[in-house]
């Protein structure tokens, strides 16, 4: 990672050249100066310091994290030829709130493919129009989706690698109610927040056009308390197969969940629901 004392802050720098983040924090800085050291290193001492409050030196090679109970040096490189994470300026601009942003990547994010084989698809799908911002993710098998409203009435779309999706949900954690700064401009994507700062490659190719495959009419609706229904998969997916199925059975007034598995045993869970339409299993 790429440190840097500025006036009145720190900022950290770590990128693999294909996502880039910074993020700043105030500090006391006595003189303006930059250093490179290993990432886990330094993540791994800071842990273990019990202090508020460390002070941070460098001298030549040699980085020297130290507090009222501890002393650590460990060496590190010029910063010269560390790679330079760029600020997107031109490109279209939106804003979403942190909380909502958080709850849509998080919506998605388990459908995205892991594999390499369909790039286009190993990633989540970012639309916007109609001042609404949509995001989608899919491996062929599972499909999610997430709608949010936005104050810009834009039109764009993109690509972000699924990558770059889990280290956001890190960054957002917070779930406040802050604005992020969306910009996309030509390949790239960023994500600003007060001192948080995230920069990812867009991946080539058109995403599939799933909305063809939700239906737009339904045989049955239910309507189940998430937690409730939540509760009752896990307790299913304890006995489900290698292959990971679980029996579905819906009444008018009751959905059940089973499952079996010829060396565990089984489990069965039944919610409350209200159903409009054909019971079905």
């Amino acid at each position: 990672i790429l440190i840097e004392a500025l006036q009145g802050e720190i900022s950290v720098i770590a990128t693999n050249l294909e996502i880039g983040i910074e993020v700043r924090a105030s500090a006391n800085v006595h003189k303006q100066g930059k250093v490179v050291i290993p990432a886990k290193v330094f993540s791994d001492v800071v842990k273990v310091i019990p202090d508020d409050v460390i002070h941070i030196d460098v001298d030549g090679q040699h980085l020297t994290i130290s507090s009222d109970n501890t002393n650590t040096t460990i060496l590190c490189v010029d910063a010269a030829e560390y790679p330079i994470i760029p600020r997107l300026t031109g490109g279209e601009e939106f804003e979403v709130s942190q909380r909502s942003l958080a709850m849509a990547f998080a919506r998605v994010s388990s459908a995205i493919s892991s594999l390499d084989s369909r790039p286009e698809i190993s990633g989540a799908y970012i639309n916007v129009g109609g001042k609404q911002l949509r995001i989608a993710g899919t491996d062929g098998f599972r499909l999610a989706e997430a709608k949010v409203g936005i104050q810009e009435d834009l039109t764009l779309s993109c690509i972000v690698p699924r990558a770059t999706i889990l280290e956001l949900l890190h960054i957002l954690k917070d779930k406040g109610d802050e604005a992020v700064k969306v910009r996309l401009s030509d390949n790239q994507i960023s994500f600003s927040l007060d001192t948080r700062y995230v920069v990812s490659r867009v991946i080539d190719g058109s995403y599939p056009d799933y909305q063809k495959v939700i239906p737009q009419n339904s045989l049955s609706r239910v309507l189940v308390a998430r937690t409730d229904l939540e509760r009752a998969v896990r307790a299913a997916a304890i006995f489900s197969s290698s292959i990971s199925d679980v029996l579905i059975t819906c009444t008018q007034d009751t959905i059940s969940l089973s499952a079996k598995n010829t060396q565990r045993g089984s489990s069965r869970s039944s919610v409350q629901v209200q159903v409009k339409g054909d019971p079905f299993e």
